[in-house]
C-alpha cells in the first residue's frame, strides 16, 4: 500500500500539533469536551477516550496513556480514510463482515442491559431481606 506524500505530511502535523497540546501552559488539553486530535475533519474528544476505558480504571489511566491513545486513533483514522478513500468498504466481504460484527454487538447490549435491568435490587428489598435473615 503506498502512502499520498500529503497523507503522511498531514499526519506529521498532527502528531506534532498532539504534542503541543501538553505544552499549553493555561490550557488543560485533557479537560472534559476538548478536541484532542482532528483528521480531517474527524475530532478524538477526551470524553470519547474515557469511553474506551472501563469505569474502574479511568482514575489509573495517566495522560501519557491518553496520549498514546490518541496517537493510535490518529494512525487508525489515517489508515480508515485511506481505505475509504481508496473504495475499500465497499467490497462485499467487508459489508457481510460489517453487518455480522453489527449485530453481533446489538445482540451483546441488549444483554447486557436486560442483566442490568433484572439485576437492580429495590431498597424495600433489602430491607426485607435484612429483616427475614
Amino acid at each position: 500500500m503506498q502512502f499520498k506524500p500529503s497523507l503522511l505530511l498531514q499526519a506529521a502535523i498532527l502528531l506534532a500539533t498532539l504534542s503541543f497540546l501538553g505544552c499549553e501552559g493555561e490550557v488543560d488539553p485533557y479537560s472534559e469536551g476538548r478536541v484532542i486530535a482532528e483528521v480531517n475533519g474527524e475530532k478524538l474528544t477526551l470524553e470519547e477516550i474515557e469511553d474506551q476505558i472501563p469505569t474502574e480504571y479511568r482514575d489509573y489511566v495517566s495522560d501519557y496513556e491518553k496520549k498514546e491513545y490518541a496517537e493510535e486513533w490518529i494512525k487508525n483514522e489515517l489508515l480508515y480514510q485511506e481505505a475509504v478513500a481508496s473504495k475499500f468498504d465497499s467490497d462485499p466481504k467487508i459489508q457481510a463482515r460489517l453487518r455480522q460484527i453489527t449485530k453481533q454487538l446489538v445482540a451483546s447490549a441488549f444483554v447486557e442491559e436486560e442483566l442490568k435491568a433484572r439485576s437492580r435490587v429495590d431498597t424495600s428489598e433489602v430491607r426485607e431481606f435484612y429483616e427475614n435473615n
